[in-house]
């Protein structure tokens, strides 16, 4: 119900999302469901692939403009505050980097740096963040930058 309303909430801000239609549950099964719009295309990840550097930019340019909008919808009072959200997410990547066969130094160098930095993100608004942006989430039609899911 969250993410359909927080979708819902997002289409004033863009024109380049799908839009909600319906929210269900299926009681039986324990499960929801959530109808959205088609915005009709290929994913960013095959259709970049047919354009050419200049393009590829202008692409970037043109989805980053459309995220910008998309960051601008304020998150619920209810939530806890952006950096406190974030350093727990940081926290959760850094305990599954340590597992990963990668020689210390490198690791030590990589978790100081994210620790030195965490204050910057004390005093941020909190606000939506799409948190799985890359070129499988976009949307080209004709090889032109058509949406973001």
């Amino acid at each position: 119900t969250i993410e359909f309303e927080t979708i819902s909430k997002l289409t004033s801000f863009s024109k380049k999302i799908p839009r909600p239609i319906e929210f269900g549950e299926l009681i039986d099964e324990e499960k929801g469901y959530m109808v959205l719009s088609y915005i009709p295309g290929a994913d960013g990840e095959e259709s970049l692939t047919r354009l050419n550097e200049s393009e590829q930019y202008r692409a970037g340019v043109e989805a980053a403009e459309e995220l910008k909008k998309l960051h601008q919808l304020k998150a619920p009072r209810e939530l806890p505050e952006w950096h406190i959200a974030k350093k727990n997410k940081s926290d959760n990547y850094l305990k599954e980097f340590k597992l990963i066969n990668i020689d210390e130094h490198t690791k030590d160098r990589l978790t100081n740096y994210i620790r030195e930095n965490e204050p910057l993100m004390q005093g941020r608004p909190n606000q939506f963040q799409h948190d799985d942006f890359h070129p499988s989430n976009l949307v080209f039609h004709h090889d032109q930058f058509s949406g973001i899911i």
